[in-house]
């Protein structure tokens, strides 16, 4: 016999007890093998239980238990939804510098002259992770790498490449829809690392220069930012959306007068959900 239970219309793991003895947990569905006869089935599901005396008179046969949530409040945290923590994430991220102060504002992508209004683009490659703890409260951290690149025909100096260390540790909540359905939302702070940032040219007669974030007047290496973020799971994928607003001060333009450079940062990326089940 196959033996299913619904719960608000939906397939449920529920726990099933045969003759008040034999117990069936951690499965959609479940097949027993008993001999022909009148035996008693008890589901269980959040709180709630039914139980059935079924005479069993052929072989395959299917019984559908259903348990209704009405007058319940069923609270996100309790769907039956497949946590999947760990994620391989790809995104896209570009970030820019923001300098304030003294009536002005400028925006620009910090590596070239003529950077104004302009970005610093590249890729995000790395593992998150977002466990659950209660009541649908958790974490979402992770160890990402970046890399940037850029290039422009106007120096001799045609492209700049970047490469960064990148850890969010954010608070996390989860809002399921479906087994493999949610929405989840983060905030917290997020940690960026210059691990190597240099200027390459096509002349071999002239020398890469690498010391970019050790001159005065040029972002730092380290980065600390504000950041929010957002993912929508669809079955074994995730939508990610992040902005990172930036807290330390660069100080690009500090000896120029009353003014503070900060960093901000877009991600948008998608992720591999691996399943806790």
């Amino acid at each position: 016999m196959q033996v299913l239970t619904r719960y608000a219309g939906k397939p449920v793991y529920a726990e099933l007890v045969v003759d008040n003895k034999d117990k069936y947990t951690s499965e959609p569905s479940y097949k027993v093998n008993l001999p022909y006869g009148t035996h008693s089935f008890r589901v269980s599901y959040n709180g709630k239980s039914k139980e059935k005396f079924i005479n069993v008179n052929k072989p395959e046969q299917t019984q559908v238990f259903k348990l209704s949530a009405k007058n319940d409040v069923v609270w996100p945290w309790q769907r039956e939804y497949d946590i999947a923590p760990v994620g391989f994430s790809l995104a896209y991220v570009y970030k820019q510098l923001v300098t304030t102060g003294e009536g002005q504002k400028l925006k620009e992508s910090g590596v070239w002259p003529d950077g104004k209004g302009k970005t610093l683009k590249g890729m995000q490659a790395g593992l998150h992770f977002q466990p659950c703890f209660k009541f649908g409260l958790g974490l979402y951290t992770g160890l990402f790498y970046e890399l940037y690149v850029s290039t422009s025909k106007k120096y001799d100096y045609d492209m700049f490449i970047e490469h960064c260390a990148y850890v969010p540790v954010h608070l996390y909540y989860r809002i399921p829809f479906g087994r493999k359905v949610a929405l989840s939302v983060h905030g917290g702070l997020g940690f960026n690392y210059v691990i190597h940032g240099a200027y390459s040219a096509k002349d071999e007669d002239i020398e890469d220069y690498t010391d970019f974030y050790e001159e005065d007047g040029f972002p730092k290496k380290f980065n600390m930012a504000m950041e929010v973020g957002a993912g929508l799971r669809l079955g074994a994928f995730q939508l990610n959306f992040q902005y990172g607003k930036g807290l330390n001060d660069h100080k690009s333009y500090s000896s120029q007068g009353d003014f503070k450079t900060i960093q901000n940062k877009y991600t948008f990326g998608v992720s591999y959900m691996f399943s806790a089940e």
